[in-house]
């Protein structure tokens, strides 16, 4: 699954993030939310069904830290193949 977590632009992301999984996708870019534009960011993490709990458990803590109203993860289904050769 390709888990996406949007989210205000917030410094302590990277510190977050890395303390539920090693390998994510940080992406920054400008949002808005009631019509008012905000730096926001974009998790990406490929993760197995298996492992929703800490993508919620992620969400939830990064919404708690940051005081933010609400966090919003959205999963898709995806095929990965990591290209080692």
């Amino acid at each position: 699954m390709l888990y996406r977590i949007y989210t205000e632009d917030k410094p302590n992301l990277n510190r977050l993030a890395g303390a539920y999984f090693d390998g994510f996708t940080l992406l920054q870019g400008i949002g808005y939310w009631k019509g008012q534009p905000e730096a926001c960011a974009v998790i990406e993490i490929i993760a197995e069904e298996s492992e929703a709990k800490a993508i919620y458990c992620l969400a939830r803590s990064i919404r708690l830290t940051n005081h933010q109203e609400s966090v919003l993860v959205v999963s898709l289904p995806v095929t990965h193949k990591f290209i080692i050769d």
